[in-house]
């Protein structure tokens, strides 16, 4: 069984999927919003909440679910950031001459907090 204790001594998220049956396992405070997914089953002998493999239902767990461990397969593709387009030159405070990529994440956590 694939149950992972967390500091809680509660089970870890987790999604299995199998050719027809998506298996969702969850803490037991989370059981309300498992079951408020369509065609929700619990299977006592997997201890989990099964599932039909389909998009839909795997869009509405991700959703319900944002933190939960997907396996590989249904993993959605991680955005590609957009390249900067423009380049603003600021003087960092240091005495020293600094690395590039220290210019680079002096520039980034300007564009963060907002100042450039």
């Amino acid at each position: 069984m694939n149950m992972k204790p967390n500091a809680n001594n509660a089970v870890s998220r987790s999604l299995e999927i199998d050719n027809t049956t998506l298996r969702l396992r969850c803490n037991v405070a989370e059981r309300d919003v498992a079951k408020s997914i369509p065609e929700a089953r619990w299977n006592p002998f997997a201890r989990a909440w099964e599932y039909p493999n389909q998009p839909a239902i795997i869009d509405q767990i991700i959703s319900k679910f944002p933190c939960i461990s997907l396996p590989e397969s249904i993993r959605p593709p991680r955005p590609v950031p957009e390249p900067i387009k423009e380049t603003v030159t600021v003087t960092l405070p240091v005495k020293a001459v600094p690395f590039k990529h220290q210019i680079d994440a002096y520039h980034f956590a300007c564009r963060c907090l907002g100042v450039m």
